[in-house]
């Protein structure tokens, strides 16, 4: 004879409960797994925002110095000049053009430490492709 308690769990009204219990198990498995999987997913992130941010104001700023052709003229002057004027005030950047008949650099230099971000565009010069390449960081 069965105790009393066993009939209550396991009587003749009781056998899905089974099946039932085990959908559950199931289920919390499937969650734990999800829920480990986006955690992960989420901090193995490579690019973090202060990176993004850095990489698409240096390649907007390329982009319009090379719309407005500031980047044609080689002059450091006239496109450091531009460069600042666009640059919002808790970050520099460094320029260098490099043609085939010469190369072209702005004046900052970038700090030994901290996060620094680079890129680069393929710009027309007096006939010739030149490469612009630029460095970006936070003050």
């Amino acid at each position: 004879m069965k105790p009393r308690f066993l009939n209550s769990i396991f009587g003749k009204d009781r056998k899905g409960i089974v099946f039932t219990l085990d959908v559950m198990l199931g289920i919390m498995v499937v969650l734990i797994i999800l829920t480990f999987g986006s955690v992960y997913l989420s901090l193995a992130s490579d690019e973090k925002l202060g990176q993004l941010q850095l990489i698409r104001t240096g390649n907007d700023i390329l982009a319009i110095l090379d719309y407005k052709a500031i980047l044609q003229s080689q002059n450091e002057t006239l496109i450091y000049n531009e460069m600042k004027t666009m640059l919002p005030p808790n970050m520099d950047m460094q320029i260098l053009i490099e043609a085939p008949s010469s190369a072209t650099q702005t004046t900052m230099q970038p700090p030994p430490k901290g996060l620094i971000v680079s890129g680069s565009r393929v710009i027309y010069i007096n006939g010739n492709y030149a490469k612009a390449k630029y460095l970006a960081w936070y003050r």
